[in-house]
Order: structure tokens, then sequence, then C-alpha cells
């Protein structure tokens, strides 16, 4: 059985270093076998940005965010696919706001009632990363967050492609990291 990936890709540059890195992902996990779905989180329909706090999902018992908008379904979508990719360019030392918006939503996912209980037992965060400066200058803070949000979601650790220096690096380079990652899930 093929593994089923999201990459949800935060940059609002849809020609920038972040996507082109997501398409090179995207493709060497396809060419692998996998099913990959790539969501443009900029470009989604919000009836609020981000998280309200209204706990509307934490009062129903279905693992989705109540607003009804785009992010909602991709959130709720989540719990179906093997690999979650979250993907974001550094912008002042941290993930977009485009990327946050989403990933903000991610609460529904997780019911703290009686202990803490998620949809996203057992599936696996990935996260790509693309800085202008080096890994000091956001990529290992941006890391640390989403390795903590994963202990949270699930009992594996967070798998990234940290890109810094991105305007330098050499290109070649992060073509064969990026397709040894985008392999890496399809196993």
């Amino acid at each position: 059985m093929s593994r089923k990936i999201m990459i949800v890709c935060g940059s609002p540059k849809p020609k920038g270093n972040t996507n082109a890195i997501v398409e090179q992902v995207a493709a060497a996990a396809r060419s692998a076998g996998a099913s990959v779905e790539v969501i443009d989180a900029p470009r989604l329909q919000y009836v609020a940005h981000g998280c309200t706090a209204c706990d509307g999902c934490q009062k129903s018992s279905e693992y989705r965010c109540v607003l009804g908008d785009q992010a909602a379904d991709v959130v709720a979508r989540m719990a179906d696919v093997d690999w979650i990719v979250l993907a974001t360019p550094i912008y002042f030392f941290a993930p977009t706001a485009q990327l946050r918006c989403l990933t903000d939503r991610m609460y529904s996912l997780v019911k703290f009632e009686q202990g803490i209980t998620t949809c996203l037992a057992g599936k696996r965060l990935g996260l790509i990363v693309t800085a202008g400066g080096g890994l000091e200058d956001g990529p290992a803070s941006v890391e640390d967050y989403y390795q903590r949000l994963a202990g949270m979601m699930s009992d594996k650790p967070v798998a990234s492609l940290l890109v810094p220096n991105v305007y330098r690096a050499d290109k070649a380079n992060i073509q064969r990291q990026a397709a040894a990652f985008g392999q890496m899930m399809a196993q």
C-alpha cells in the first residue's frame, strides 16, 4: 500500500525557494510510489485566520475545526494521511503567518477532556524549512517548536529537511537532499 503524504506549503511566494523544494520532494515521493497532495496554505479560504479559541472542536466528538472553511477541511484530512509535512520559509525568525494560520487549527485534532487524545497517533510529521540565514537564524527554533507539537500529537519525532543559507547553497545538493527526503517518506 502506498504512503499518503500531505505537504502544507506556507510560503506566500508561489515561485519561491520553499515551493521549489516542495515540488522536488513531492516529485521524488511520487516516483517512489507515494500519493502526494500539496496544499497551498496562503491561498486557502478562511472564515477566520488561525484558531479563534471558540473550543467548538473540543465540545464535538469529531476531530475537526468547527469553522467550516477550506482550512478546516484540510486539517480534517490530516487524519487520513501517513505523513503531514509542513513547509515554510523563515520570516522574521519564525514560520510564516500563513502556515501558522493552518497549524493553529490543528488544535482541533487533539482532545483535552480526559487526558490528551488525538486522531494523529502513529502519523509522521515532516518539516521543510528554508532560510536566507544560518540554522541559528530560525530553522533550528522552528524545528524545535514542531518537534514539541509532534511529541504531543504522535509518538514519532519530526523528520526535517532544513535548508539554511538558501541563496548561497549548492542547488544540486539541495535537489539531492529534497529527493532523498521525498523517497524516505514514501518508504
